[in-house]
């Protein structure tokens, strides 16, 4: 069968178009229609169904995936990147050099797992070396049995919905056939993060990124590959303005972590505070060259496309800067709250009409990589949030803020066929849809699991 139409009782295309019925015409893992015409016959109908797109993760670290509890916050930020560097070391030391890349490729697919179900498409994931494209498609066999990463599948499964939402297939219609016209697994967009203090350290880093970003075809899982110069406290800044400044580097979706903490602004500002001790045991002096928040938005503003991270303390001048580019900010609210940070300056973001998109953030400051999760704490925490902007910031629009929503974020012609399926309350009125789903703890499940759960049946 050259295409496969699916029915159900109300499909939410974008943020802003809802079919109340209607179907979605998919190919070979793409939508080749969305719309309320529902007058051919369709091959898999779901009743009492919601169909809503593949969520789109705009940062995580996936590199942290195996931790089965976030890192304790610490006394200042340096305390816990302290934790973060341990936990790096750990790794790469338990055992001979082909046991960590197995643990490291073990743990990269078991974050990737979680995602999908989670309901996730693209993954916008910040990679530290030695990673390669290769750590996702390798399989990993033989793992030490001492290594335990964290598994959902194993602690927390995912709820099916195969009972709730009842599937009527016709036209002699396989399971099986359905599943190859539809996205099954997750992408991933890589940031290779750069991290040098000092100019040769920098240079080599940048060099490892760009090489990587110069893959002209990545393989799947890897969907795209850009740049992330780690933060303003770690780069060293004139490097990095001349090491990424070809038009190739200029091109590629650049991210980067900037005013993440006080502690982070303290230390770019003034030279003092806990980032001070922890440099000058690296005999980096308070006097040093230090890269000042406004500079470096300058610098990330100048390229076509960059995503300013957390941006937790950005002062109403940096925002105005934001606010005249293309930038977009990622938001992390559980990661957010997870350090008690002050209170996040969204309405200012949004009154600059920046646009702010979620992310995950890693499991060393969140206990899970499930992105649904932080559109409940995003709506619990600023109420006044419309829940067309809270679902457009996992979908439609952190597409657009990695420069491919073309590709995700909507269920419109074209687009990758990750379709997620909820059950559907024909009394809730039309308007209400996107408040009542948005305010819903993990309220779907992915439309591949729920059909494959039937084949196995």
């Amino acid at each position: 069968m050259e295409t496969i139409r699916i029915q159900a009782d109300a499909i939410i295309a974008s943020p802003s178009v809802v079919h109340l019925p209607g179907q979605i015409v998919v190919q070979n893992g793409r939508i080749v229609a969305c719309s309320a015409d529902c007058s051919e016959r369709a091959d898999l109908h779901l009743p009492n169904s919601m169909l809503s797109a593949g969520l789109v993760n705009a940062h995580t670290h996936l590199e942290f995936s195996d931790l089965q509890q976030p890192f304790a916050p610490g006394r200042n930020f340096p305390e816990w990147i302290a934790a973060v560097i341990r936990h790096r070391r750990l790794m790469s030391e338990n055992g001979s050099s082909e046991e960590y890349m197995r643990r490291r490729q073990l743990t990269l697919q078991a974050g990737l797992e979680e995602s999908r179900q989670a309901g996730v498409v693209l993954v916008g994931d910040i990679v530290t070396r030695p990673w390669s494209p290769d750590d996702l498609l390798t399989r990993c066999a033989g793992v030490p049995p001492a290594y335990t990463p964290h598994s959902p599948i194993a602690s927390a499964p995912t709820r099916s919905l195969s009972h709730a939402v009842p599937i009527i297939v016709r036209n002699n219609l396989s399971t099986s056939m359905c599943l190859k016209h539809l996205a099954s697994s997750p992408w991933v967009f890589a940031f290779p993060e750069i991290i040098g203090l000092d100019e040769a350290r920098f240079a080599e880093a940048a060099q490892w990124a760009t090489h990587l970003a110069a893959i002209e075809s990545p393989s799947d899982p890897i969907w795209q590959i850009g740049l992330s110069p780690h933060a303003p406290y770690s780069i060293h800044f004139p490097t990095a303005e001349k090491e990424l400044a070809s038009s190739f580097t200029r091109q590629l979706v650049t991210a980067m972590h900037v005013a993440e903490s006080l502690d982070e602004r303290q230390w770019l500002e003034f030279g003092s505070g806990p980032f001070r001790d922890v440099f000058a045991r690296l005999g980096i002096p308070a006097d040093a060259p230090r890269a000042s928040i406004t500079d470096v938005i300058g610098w990330l503003a100048s390229r076509p496309r960059g995503l300013l991270i957390h941006g937790n303390y950005l002062t109403e001048a940096e925002t105005e800067l934001v606010a005249g580019s293309a930038l977009a900010i990622v938001y992390c609210p559980r990661t957010h709250r997870h350090f008690g940070h002050t209170e996040y300056p969204l309405r200012r973001f949004i009154d600059s009409q920046i646009n702010v998109v979620l992310g995950t953030d890693s499991r060393a400051s969140n206990p899970d990589l499930d992105i649904w999760s932080e559109v409940i704490a995003l709506r619990a925490s600023h109420a006044w949030v419309s829940p067309e902007w809270a679902y457009g910031a996992v979908t439609q629009r952190s597409a657009a803020a990695l420069g491919v929503e073309q590709h995700f974020g909507s269920l419109l012609a074209g687009r990758v066929a990750s379709i997620n399926v909820s059950s559907f309350d024909s009394t809730v009125p039309p308007i209400e849809l996107l408040d009542e789903l948005t305010t819903r703890t993990r309220p779907f499940t992915p439309l591949t699991d729920l059909l494959a759960s039937l084949h196995q049946l």
